[in-house]
């Protein structure tokens, strides 16, 4: 599944990525939170962003240290204009 998902991402066809990688977790793959990355991704390139805040809200919650969903987290609400929620939902 997750080589089909990389074909959908070369494809541009990101909510199709993201639905591949979705079927992926379903099978709790050991690398679950890369995968679970990857897909929020993929729905933040398909302009699906309520759904990847959603994930990265999980995944900061299982590894608060994590940097990375929290920068991802904070370029996606940006693009929704929601400034002050990115800043409230950091702290």
């Amino acid at each position: 599944m997750q080589a089909l998902a990389e074909t959908y991402e070369q494809m541009k066809e990101f909510g199709l990525a993201a639905e591949a990688l979705k079927k992926a977790l379903a099978l709790s793959p050991p690398n679950a939170a890369e995968l679970r990355q990857a897909m929020a991704q993929d729905l933040v390139y398909a302009q699906k962003y309520a759904d990847a805040l959603q994930i990265y809200e999980a995944l900061v919650a299982d590894d608060p240290p994590t940097r990375n969903p929290i920068c991802a987290f904070r370029k996606s609400t940006s693009r929704q204009r929601k400034f002050n929620d990115a800043a409230h939902r950091l702290r």
